[in-house]
C-alpha cells in the first residue's frame, strides 16, 4: 500500500521458538517409544520361544480365568491353535467334557483369588481321544500391585509309568 508516496507494508512476525521445540520432542518422544516397542517385541518373542521349548503342556491366564497363551506342547497335546483359544475361558473348551470344564473354571478362579497352588493327578483327554494320567498343577500369580493377576498350568503325562507300575 501507498501512503503519502510512501510504501507501506504489514507483517505479522510470530516467534517459533517453542513451536519448533515442541515438535522436536514430540519426534523424539515418539522415536523412543517405537524403540521401545521394538524392545518389548523381541522380549515377547523371546518369552515365547523360551514357553515354547519347555516339552510339557504350559498354559497361562488372566485374572478371569480366560486363557492368555500356550506353548507349542499344549497344541500338540490337544491338536489345538493356541490362537483360537486366547480370551476364551475352560468352560468354551470343545475338548473337555462339560464337568470338567465347569470343575476346572471353579477351581481356577479360587486359585486366581486365593493365590494358591493346586498339585493333583488328574486323568485329561488328548488328542489321541484316550484319557491321559496326568500329573497337574495350577499356580496363582500377582501383578506389581499384589492384586490377584491370573495363573499358570502345566501338567505332566504320567499313563506310561502308572501302566508299568501296574505290570
Amino acid at each position: 500500500a501507498r501512503i503519502n508516496n510512501e510504501h507501506i507494508f504489514t507483517a505479522i512476525i510470530r516467534d517459533t521458538t517453542l513451536r519448533k521445540k515442541a515438535e522436536r520432542e514430540l519426534k523424539n518422544a515418539k522415536l523412543k517409544a517405537e524403540q521401545a516397542t521394538h524392545s518389548l517385541d523381541e522380549q515377547m518373542q523371546l518369552q515365547q520361544l523360551l514357553i515354547d521349548s519347555v516339552p510339557i503342556p504350559l498354559f497361562y491366564k488372566d485374572a478371569e480365568g480366560q486363557f492368555l497363551g500356550f506353548n507349542k506342547a499344549y497344541e500338540e497335546t490337544f491338536g489345538i491353535n493356541s490362537k483360537d483359544l486366547i480370551g476364551l475361558k475352560v468352560t468354551e473348551l470343545a475338548y473337555l467334557t462339560e464337568e470338567d470344564r465347569l470343575a476346572y473354571q471353579a477351581e481356577d478362579l479360587e486359585v486366581i483369588a486365593e493365590q494358591t497352588t493346586i498339585k493333583k493327578e488328574v486323568k485329561i483327554p488328548f488328542v489321541d481321544g484316550k484319557l491321559h494320567d496326568t500329573l497337574y498343577w495350577v499356580s496363582g500369580f500377582k501383578d506389581s500391585k499384589n492384586n490377584p493377576a491370573g495363573l499358570v498350568g502345566n501338567f505332566i503325562d504320567i499313563t506310561n509309568e502308572k501302566e508299568n507300575a501296574l505290570s
